[in-house]
């Protein structure tokens, strides 16, 4: 098959995330983008039956459904800017509501009230993100809390009228404690911390609203908790042996959903909150994310493996028997599919790196060109799942090995911390190590062996074709990454500004550090061709962090079209939402390795 051809099937193919689901319904709704945008589609676990909802009003899989089913309350952008405001839709006459006054408070919505008449927003309105509640019918808006630190994560709404969240009130930047607030906003306390350098966040929230489940990193591995909010106590699952990351609570409170890593897969396991026990499902690849349904004898999720793109599973934990719901067309053969196989590999300090390995078909005796791909992060693991431009490299002739290096998610919380004030360090050091380990095996050309990603793996692209250039990188992509971090943190809001302090300390302690790790400040080095591809309204990854590199080669003599190429888009943000954009983006990948490499 011709690489456009295979990069349009395979580009095409669809995802699916499943979204919180709400106590009050018994159908269960995900996100498609099957017509090329991301839809709202609703499964009825009875009958199996399958509805679209929507018809390109949503860009944000973050929304509420009303608990009367007849409302949906989402947030949207412009353009991908992530400077949302808050919408309804009405499900039956699709009416359409603009229910902010501004995009410029970046607000959506995370819960609604009990009896619908009031919606939990996240909010900028002053001026960092809080909680606010809307009144539905007269649009008033009333500042619930007024937290030291930006909001994180989302907010759950108990049928109790108490609303439960995470948030951080202390100067360590890597604390997050569970808080609780009323629902008129007089009263806001601290609920639970685990420890002061520890972060705990709010899950899901039991229908009757007598239980909260919640996580933390401040054991061994992550783990996941049930707080009974009635006695105060919370009950800790797993053996600390793996990470878990709880999902949901069955209605009737017995069972307990998570997400086991193991290794590269990720595993649900239910437990049965008053002993402990453990059921495993019978489940290959990696799982998403899931939730109980049909009186909580069913679990419901999707998954996928490196031959399978993400697919609606049900599965009968009575029976222990899984039945693919809903499974995109691949289009091409079966037989054509490279598999993603498990490995590991020594790192300069004797590390374990765990990655993904793709073998393409290589005639005996003949050497294949090799990439390494950066899932992104910081805190990104590339699990076994199904990822478009990995079969499209690996079927067009390319070794592919992708890392999770450290400071990724799912190992161990010694694992995940070993890259904190030490970004594009050891990780960085993971990358060369690895492209050792790709010099070792016999099919592999030594002399072809480039890198690429997007967000941190954008930057992780940057700092090793500069400040690890020495290591002889063939070529490199780097799709909207970052090149210097005090120029980025500047022009970051406070939330990301925090983040980014949790990992770098901040800039007046840690300036040697900071300028060292950023890529710009090693342009110099840059010895192979590079590709930049930006989204001009990114949020994250700036659009004056490719614009600042690009410069700086031309100041250097390079020259554009020969020693890098360029790409601008217009209307995407951190990485395009639409299939016709990520179409786009890995035809010049795509294109931009088969001539430097192949």
């Amino acid at each position: 098959m011709k690489a456009k051809d295979l990069i349009e099937k395979l580009s095409e193919i669809p995802f699916i995330r499943l979204r919180k689901q709400s106590k009050f319904h018994d159908t269960i709704d995900f996100f498609w983008n099957a017509t090329g945008k991301s839809e709202l589609y609703t499964l009825f676990p009875q009958t199996k039956e399958i509805r679209q909802m929507t018809s390109g009003e949503l860009n944000n899989i973050w929304c509420v459904r009303s608990p009367d089913d007849n409302l949906i309350y989402y947030g949207s952008d412009v353009g991908g800017n992530e400077q949302f405001a808050a919408f309804q839709l009405a499900l039956s006459t699709k009416e359409i509501l603009q229910l902010s006054s501004s995009y410029e408070f970046d607000e959506s919505p995370s819960d609604i009230s009990p009896d619908g008449k009031f919606l939990l927003l996240l909010s900028k309105r002053s001026g960092q993100t809080n909680l606010f509640k809307m009144d539905l019918a007269t649009k008033k808006v009333t500042q619930l809390t007024d937290q030291k630190n930006p909001f994180w994560g989302y907010a759950l709404w108990s049928v109790k009228d108490w609303i439960y969240y995470s948030a951080n009130d202390t100067d360590n930047r890597r604390n997050l404690d569970i808080w609780a607030v009323r629902a008129n906003g007089k009263e806001n306390h601290l609920l639970y911390r685990f420890s002061p350098d520890s972060r705990e966040w709010v899950l899901d929230l039991s229908k009757d609203g007598n239980y909260l489940v919640v996580d933390t990193n401040g054991k061994k591995t992550r783990q996941a908790g049930v707080l009974n909010l009635t006695k105060n106590e919370i009950t800790w699952f797993g053996n600390e042996q793996y990470d878990e990351k709880p999902k949901a609570i069955s209605r009737d409170n017995s069972k307990l959903l998570t997400i086991r890593f193991k290794g590269l897969e990720r595993i649900p396991v239910v437990y049965d909150v008053q002993t402990g026990e453990e059921h495993i499902l019978n489940v290959k690849g990696v799982v998403i994310e899931g939730t109980f349904c049909l009186n909580d004898n069913y679990v419901v999720y999707a998954r996928s493996d490196p031959k399978t793109p993400m697919s609606l599973a049900l599965y009968n934990l009575l029976t222990d028997e899984e039945e693919i719901i809903l499974k995109p067309e691949l289009g091409i053969p079966d037989e054509q599919l490279i598999n993603g196989t498990d490995i590991t590999y020594p790192s300069f300090d004797g590390l374990k790196v765990p990655a993904v390995l793709y073998k393409p078909k290589i005639e005996r005796g003949e050497k294949a060109p090799a990439l390494m791909f950066h899932p992104g992060g910081p805190g990104g693991q590339l699990s076994l799942l199904f990822l478009p431009i990995l079969q499209i490299l690996s079927q067009l002739g390319f070794v592919i090995l992708g890392p999770s290096p450290r400071g990724s998610t799912g190992f161990g919380m010694e694992y995940l911390k070993a890259n904190v004030k030490d970004l594009g360090g050891g990780d960085a050091m993971d990358y060369v190590y690895g492209k050792n380990y790709l010099e070792s095996l016999p099919y592999v050309d030594s002399n072809r062996i480039g890198v690429f990603g997007g967000s941190y793996g954008g930057y992780m692209t940057y700092i090793l074709m500069t400040k690890y250039a020495e290591y002889n990188w063939a070529a490199g992509a780097a799709m909207y990454g970052i090149t210097h971090w005090k120029t980025v943190y500047d022009e970051f809001p406070l939330d990301y500004k925090q983040f980014f302090e949790g990992l770098l300390g901040k800039y007046k302690e840690n300036k040697e550090l900071w300028e060292d790790r950023s890529p710009l400040n090693h342009v110099d080095k840059v010895n192979a061709p590079i590709l930049m591809i930006q989204g001009v309204n990114d949020p994250r990854c700036t659009i004056s962090q490719s614009r600042l590199f690009k410069q700086k080669l031309l100041d250097l003599g390079k020259q554009e079209g020969i020693d890098f190429e360029y790409h601008e888009f217009g209307d995407v943000g951190h990485g395009g939402r639409e299939v016709r954009k990520a179409i786009e983006e890995n035809k010049l990948l795509v294109d931009f390795f088969l001539r430097k490499l192949k």
